[in-house]
């Protein structure tokens, strides 16, 4: 299309030729947009999917989730290409992968956009442009990041525990006995406690005297249409954690479909295999239990004093809470627990059945007190409060309770 001949002939025309013109303009374009819109819902997606706008923005990744004390979280990237899907991105050799990662960069007219991403997919690539890694991902909100940060300083508080090896016991299954044993002094020397067999009959049995915390399946993929395997693992206590082993080539999505907590490749056990235990009993762990599941950070703040909702919303904020607000407790009946995972309410010693009733219309979810004395403190724990805080308000004592409410791990129940 030559666009500098079409001016030429527009400004050849007088006033009423535009108009002509545009009308016919106008109709033509309605046709367009009438062809296009019977596109079915599948075409148009895998055109949306496949579409890729080739670019190179500057910007900052930071992970989010699954950084542990010392690691490197920050990382320059240049974005060379988005997606629907995704997008393709140039990081240095040392990138380590995210569940979680915020990136900001630079748009058009130097607007800068920050966007959290949820990774669906992530794989690293090695051309001659340098290291670049393909991710696939959703676009998170603020709630959902908000959950994502507090499960991860949950992570982080367990992970600590799950290093003090001796606490932890694995079976190793399979009927390859030399790959099992040889696995199985792979892990001995990381200091593991470790219990090799050929079947998972055997590891039941073994199971009834030792508490078990991780199985480590070696049939891999053959899982699925193993009936017997099947049953035998349903017969392990919910709070064992399991890890299977499987071919270059296999699709672990039908091992996460019948219940495997984490899976890896065998090429990849020397490397990863460690790492995988680690996320197979955390992944357990949240999976397990409903409210951490849940959380998303979201707390009630009942107060009628400013100066305590704003030294409260303060820390809060620093730890990435979030929250809404109450003169009193005549509103709470328009809330449940599935609403908060917090209750932070001023505690008057005037009025006792006023806390018991918040504490009561509030009981799946940690009530906190805010009180003028510690004396006033044990009395709402008296009456329902799982903890309090004395004013004036240290970042240090809300630090210690919001550390206090994540749930504890307990090894023999991973």
């Amino acid at each position: 299309m030559n666009i500098e001949r079409i001016e030429e002939f527009f400004q050849r025309c007088n006033l009423d030729e535009l108009q002509i013109l545009q009308k016919i303009l106008v109709q033509y374009m309605r046709k367009l947009e009438a062809s296009y819109s019977a596109v079915s819902d599948d075409v148009g997606s895998k055109w949306r999917k496949d579409e890729r706008y080739p670019t190179k923005l500057l910007g900052t990744l930071k992970r989010i989730t699954d950084v542990n004390p010392g690691e490197r979280s920050k990382y320059s990237v240049v974005i060379q290409d988005i997606s629907r899907a995704g997008m393709r991105i140039q990081v240095d050799e040392n990138f380590t992968p995210s569940r979680v990662m915020e990136i900001t960069f630079s748009t058009h007219g130097g607007r800068m956009k920050k966007v959290f991403m949820e990774v669906a997919r992530m794989e690293k690539i090695k051309n001659e442009y340098g290291c670049m890694v393909e991710v696939g991902c959703r676009i998170l909100d603020d709630d959902v990041v908000h959950r994502l940060c507090l499960q991860e300083e949950q992570i982080s508080a367990m992970r600590g525990k799950i290093r003090n090896k001796q606490d932890v016991t694995i079976q190793v299954i399979g009927s390859d006995l030399g790959m099992v044993n040889a696995l199985g002094e792979f892990i001995e020397e990381q200091k593991y406690h470790v219990n090799c067999v050929s079947s998972i009959q055997k590891a039941l049995d073994y199971a009834q005297r030792v508490s078990t915390n991780v199985i480590i399946l070696c049939q891999g993929i053959g899982l699925v249409n193993d009936r017997k395997a099947l049953e035998g693992l349903s017969e392990f206590s919910p709070t064992v954690a399991t890890l299977a082993i499987i071919g270059t080539d296999d699709c672990p999505v039908e091992l996460f479909n019948i219940g495997i907590d984490e899976v890896i490749k065998k090429k990849n056990l020397n490397k990863y295999l460690f790492v995988s235990i680690e996320r197979a009993l955390i992944g357990h762990y949240f999976r397990q239990h409903e409210t951490t599941r849940h959380m998303t950070g979201r707390t009630l703040v009942i107060s009628e004093n400013n100066a305590h909702i704003s030294l409260i919303t303060y820390h809060l904020k620093e730890k990435n809470y979030s929250f809404r607000m109450l003169k009193d407790g005549g509103g709470i009946n328009e809330f449940s627990d599935k609403n908060f995972d917090l209750i932070v309410a001023d505690f008057n010693p005037n009025n006792l059945n006023g806390f018991k009733a918040i504490c009561d219309h509030f009981s799946k979810t940690a009530t906190i007190a805010i009180c003028d004395d510690y004396g006033d403190g044990k009395l709402a724990m008296s009456q329902g409060a799982s903890n309090y805080l004395c004013m004036p308000i240290k970042k240090e004592d809300i630090e210690m309770i919001l550390e206090n409410l994540a749930p504890q791990m307990d090894l023999g129940g991973i």
